[in-house]
């Protein structure tokens, strides 16, 4: 998918559609808190029960077929939550509000 002529996914049609369906159910709907950075975006999960494994896996999945993205994990003291930072150059901010956030 082309959010602007940059930034492709390596993934195409059927494939594209099953993963993000799979990233709103499985990660994108347990976020606390979204806050919007110049350049992208920073979730914010309260809870990180068994979730950093999960974020760990979106992010080489993701680096796989997104690879115009920057992902950051900052796992939070005493089991605080996470914080998972996806940015990067110009139109990865709009890419992710078109195709994850809508």
């Amino acid at each position: 998918m082309e959010a602007n002529k940059n930034l492709t996914c390596r993934l195409t049609g059927e494939e594209f559609r099953k993963r993000k369906a799979l990233l709103k159910k499985e990660i994108f709907e347990a976020v606390g808190k979204i806050v919007e950075l110049n350049d992208g975006y920073l979730f914010k999960f309260e809870e990180e029960g068994g979730f950093g494994s999960k974020l760990m896996e979106l992010d080489a999945a993701e680096r796989a077929c997104c690879p115009f993205f920057e992902i950051k994990l900052h796992f939070q003291p005493y089991k605080k939550g996470i914080d998972l930072e996806i940015s990067g150059q110009e139109g990865v901010k709009e890419f992710l509000k078109t195709e994850l956030l809508s």
